[in-house]
This record gives structure tokens, C-alpha cells and sequence, in this order.
């Protein structure tokens, strides 16, 4: 799809950090208040330390390592927790590695630890815009079961064509 068109919605969403293209970065940025939001009104702490957090303060840390990620990998949401900005900064990494570990394998289980261990076996794909924006839908109807939304949530689901 050489001269693919997103969606008008998708210009709702700010850039986020992560990505190398507009709409990566707009896909991070969803995924990240998804997760950030999520884990805050289910667990309101943060995964590796375990102290209070909000959605305004967390950060979205990834347990394998952006870096290490490959492809579609780096926005898998099953990898992304939402983490104090101490923890996800890296500051005395083994001890929020372990905590982080354990604490992933407590809420979710080791089925879910063992497939993040497993991410750095996709391959890294060409990211296509149309897909990218599949998955932002599929993250767009996660939000719709969530209490507190992020800012252009609604301009979202004003603008959506779908």
C-alpha cells in the first residue's frame, strides 16, 4: 500500500517518544496512556516497586527492553506495565529487574513472564501504516472500558470512521 491515507482520528493522537515515523510515535503514545491508565485504576502501584502511582506521574516501562524488542514487538501491550519513573529510568536496575520480574509472574501469571521472554524471536517486519492502525483501533476499543480516558480520547471517537 504504497500511498496509504490514515484515518483522520489518528491526527487526534499527539506524538508520543517511541517511533521512527509520525504514526509510530502516535501509536506509542496510545499505547503508553492505555497501559498507564489500565494498571492505575487496577493496581494504582507501580509493577516493580511496588509504591503509589497515577496515571499522571507513571511512566509505560517495558520488561524487555525497548531496545531489545523487535518490531511490533516494542507496542506489545503484554510487555508494557506501568512503572514510577525511578524504576523505569533504570536506577539500581537489579533490584527493580527481580522486583519487576516477580511481580509480572505474580499478577499475570508465568505464562505471561515466559511470552515476553520469547519477544526477541519475532521478526523484525517493515511496520506498515495500515496495520499500525488496526492495532491503534484495537487499543481505542480497549479505552473504551477504562474510568478515566486520556485527553483526545473523545476527539477520537468523534472523528472515527469506522
Amino acid at each position: 500500500m504504497k500511498h496509504y491515507v490514515p484515518p483522520k482520528w489518528i491526527g487526534c493522537i499527539p506524538q508520543g517518544s517511541h517511533g521512527s515515523s509520525s504514526i509510530q510515535k502516535k501509536y506509542w503514545k496510545l499505547v503508553s496512556d492505555y497501559i498507564r491508565i489500565h494498571d492505575t485504576e487496577k493496581y494504582g502501584i507501580c509493577i516493580s516497586c511496588l509504591r503509589k502511582i497515577t496515571y499522571e506521574t507513571c511512566q509505560a516501562g517495558h520488561f524487555k527492553s525497548w531496545a531489545s524488542c523487535r518490531g511490533y514487538s516494542k507496542w506489545d501491550i503484554q510487555n508494557i506495565f506501568a512503572q514510577c519513573a525511578f524504576c523505569n529510568t533504570g536506577f539500581n536496575s537489579n533490584e527493580v529487574g527481580a522486583s519487576f520480574k516477580e511481580n509480572i509472574i505474580q499478577r499475570h501469571g508465568k505464562d505471561r513472564f515466559n511470552y515476553i521472554e520469547n519477544l526477541s524471536s519475532y521478526p523484525s517486519e517493515k511496520m506498515e501504516d495500515f496495520v499500525i492502525v488496526d492495532k491503534m483501533r484495537a487499543i481505542v476499543i480497549l479505552m473504551e472500558n477504562l474510568k478515566q480516558k486520556p485527553p483526545y480520547y473523545e476527539k477520537i471517537i468523534s472523528n472515527k470512521e469506522w
